[in-house]
């Protein structure tokens, strides 16, 4: 992988892990790969898939809604790792 920027390249380097950055098929090939993510979380939680990126939020009104959206950032960091 390298960089082009007028007309000057950065140095090659091997690119090991990720969807390609200014692809044609990289935000759909992202979005293949992280379909599922929504259904990891509990129904509390929000979701919201971007063309080359995630977000996940709670609203938090108690210790409780802070207990549920930590298991839900573990069980997420748990599927990444998969």
């Amino acid at each position: 992988m390298w960089v082009a920027v007028d007309g000057e390249t950065s140095q090659k380097c091997k690119v090991v892990s990720g969807v390609l950055q200014g692809t044609v098929l990289g935000p759909s090939l992202f979005l293949l790969f992280i379909n599922d993510l929504p259904n990891q979380v509990s129904p509390g939680t929000t979701t919201r898939l971007f063309a080359d990126d995630c977000l996940a939020y709670s609203g938090i009104k108690s210790d409780g809604d802070q207990r549920i959206f930590q298991s839900d950032l573990e069980t997420l960091s748990t599927w990444l790792e998969k």
